[in-house]
């Protein structure tokens, strides 16, 4: 127990410590955040866990999903952490990598994916629509306190939570695909996803877009799970018509039909 000494013979007394309590620690509310940050972005284990989950029992910060950030991305990080958790929008300098283009945006973080990249989930302003960025591409950040917060739909959210963010693919002869999934079904057919794709998210449906050299993958996808993925892309619509085709060619051809067992007689003399 920490005690101060105070005074000497009749006037001795002794003053505990002015901040000590009993088997705790306190922490005064901006200490308290910048403590919740730094545990999100330590890499995990048991004991973090613990922690993280002792310290956020305020529903609001389960818009951030704690894991190990790269010090190259915490820059504007705690902006769109303060963007996440006060539900205010901030506007953003955004460099994307797949279109290669700078662009200011008017954004409503929805939640944050800590780890490498991390990433976040915003509704644009300008689209009105729930889409994935990546910290690395912020060049800037500021929040606004005059521009009206927008929150995400639930179920888009639900949707796009299941699917990571897409990978550009630059190698030559790639070729863009699109698929839609009904908005129902989007969540399990995400998950089962065997490549990256970009994820809009529309009314009633999920719309997947691919960029790819080798389109196999994406057929046998589309033909794994029959009528609830569609493919919109007149090239794979074409090529999915064509291994339809051959299939049935095949089903007729006498050839395909299973061999007749042969009966060998044999005569026996007597």
């Amino acid at each position: 127990m920490p005690l101060t000494r105070e005074g000497s013979g009749a006037d001795l007394a002794w003053r505990l410590a002015p901040r000590w309590i009993p088997n705790a620690a306190l922490l005064t509310l901006p200490q308290l955040d910048a403590l919740r940050r730094l545990l999100r972005r330590t890499p995990p284990c048991p004991a973090r866990s613990a922690l993280v989950a002792a310290l956020d029992a305020d529903p609001a910060h389960a818009a951030i999903e704690p894991h190990a950030v790269p010090e190259s991305e915490l820059r504007f990080l705690e902006a769109l952490e303060d963007a996440a958790l006060t539900r205010r929008p901030v506007r953003v300098q955004y460099h994307s990598v797949g279109h290669d283009e700078l662009a200011t945006r008017e954004l409503s973080v929805a939640r944050i994916c800590l780890g490498h990249p991390a990433r976040f989930l915003a509704v644009c302003h300008a689209s009105d629509r729930l889409e994935w960025f990546r910290v690395f591409g912020v060049l800037d950040a500021q929040l606004l306190e005059t521009v009206a917060y927008r929150p995400a739909d639930p179920a888009h959210l639900a949707v796009l939570t299941g699917a990571p963010p897409s990978v550009s693919d630059e190698r030559a002869g790639a070729e863009l695909h699109v698929l839609r999934v009904p908005l129902p079904h989007a969540p399990t057919v995400l998950r089962a996803l065997p490549f990256d794709a970009e994820v809009l998210v529309h009314e009633d449906s999920a719309e997947l877009r691919t960029r790819v050299a080798d389109r196999r993958p994406v057929l046998r996808f589309v033909l794994a799970w029959g009528g609830l993925v569609e493919p919109v892309s007149p090239a794979l619509r074409t090529a999915l018509h064509e291994a339809a085709s051959q299939l049935l060619v095949s089903a007729a051809s006498p050839a395909s039909s299973p061999p007749r067992p042969t009966v060998i007689a044999k005569e026996i003399s007597r």
